[in-house]
């Protein structure tokens, strides 16, 4: 691994023209999805793959291009850790895969994500109680896991906010950069206005509360009461407000597609502040950034053009990407 910081940056700075832009993607939903696809392989999307690829499995393309990402991290992340912290959702992910697969009596390889830093064979053998190959911060969980199935009090839910509970943990703990940690503390609180929006009420949300956030347990509760003028009163001069405003909307209405954007887009935006940053980690985490949004756009357009979806609608969808 390369570790001169100013030869990798220079390196990052010059891939990010070849990233997708918002335009490339507002391109692609006023296309067919034939048409679409068409555009993707043009802009280079999915790197070396040589086989034809229709619309229906655009799956493919999606997943050659996070090898393509994963190839160029392994050889130019600033840091081993960096490549650990990047991969770390994604091995939280695959850790409670393998364990609900392991419980269930179920194997299914297309539900692993293919981008961690741990490999699915050994997480299939820690769900089956061989933790020796993995990392601790991986084993906690899935031990914690395994023992709510063993009593059979293991939910989605419980299970899901469990491990998401302990890649939060993981993360705070490790990531020493400033913006980096902000925008992980920013995620969770949003994550916490979510869950209190989608929530019964206090008690249920308080149940599914994440630690590691600015906003209080107190401010939440009138989210998940769905008291909306405390609410928005509460709010009115925090970073949070538009969010609660629309997430509060979007429980009237019953179409919380508005919300779920901004929710999504929020953290990417706190890491963009440093966009233009061309020393130490700023660029590498801010490409990632790009990278990651850069794929759920390809999926969230193709996906919706398959089903016949509006142009504009999903236009209004697209996430936060790269701006040339």
């Amino acid at each position: 691994m390369i570790k001169d910081i100013n030869f990798i940056n220079g390196i990052i700075k010059s891939r990010e023209k070849y990233l997708l832009s918002y335009d490339d993607f507002c391109r692609m939903a006023e296309s067919t999805a034939e048409e679409a696809i068409g555009i993707l392989r043009e802009r280079g999307f999915g790197g070396d793959i040589s086989e034809d690829v229709s619309a229906e499995d655009y799956e493919k393309l999606i997943f050659a291009e996070w090898d393509k990402y994963v190839a160029f991290l392994r050889e130019y992340a600033p840091s081993k850790d960096f490549f650990t912290l990047v991969c770390a959702k994604n091995d939280f992910f695959n850790a409670e895969c393998a364990l609900r697969q392991k419980a269930l009596g179920i194997e299914e390889e297309d539900m692993f994500l293919p981008f961690g830093s741990v490999d699915t064979e050994s997480l299939k053998k820690a769900a089956a109680g061989e933790y020796d190959r993995i990392p601790d911060h991986l084993a906690a969980p899935m031990k914690a896991a395994a023992e709510l199935f063993d009593r059979e009090e293991a939910t989605g839910a419980k299970t899901g906010t469990l491990f998401l509970r302990a890649y939060y943990a993981f993360m705070l703990k490790r990531v020493k950069n400033k913006l980096w940690k902000e925008s992980i503390a920013f995620e969770i609180d949003v994550k916490n206005v979510s869950t209190a929006l989608r929530s019964k009420n206090s008690k249920v949300a308080e149940e599914y509360y994440f630690e590691g956030g600015a906003i209080k347990r107190s401010a939440l509760a009138l989210l998940a009461d769905k008291n909306e003028k405390k609410a928005l009163d509460k709010f009115v001069r925090t970073p949070y407000y538009e969010l609660v405003k629309i997430g509060l909307e979007g429980v009237g209405s019953g179409s919380m597609a508005e919300f779920e954007k901004l929710a999504d887009d929020l953290p990417t935006e706190k890491i963009k502040e440093k966009r233009f940053e061309t020393e130490g980690v700023f660029p590498s985490l801010v490409y990632w950034s790009y990278v990651t949004n850069a794929l759920k756009d390809a999926r969230l357009v193709m996906a919706m053009l398959l089903v016949g979806a509006d142009k504009e609608e999903i236009k209004k969808r697209l996430r936060e990407c790269y701006a040339k």
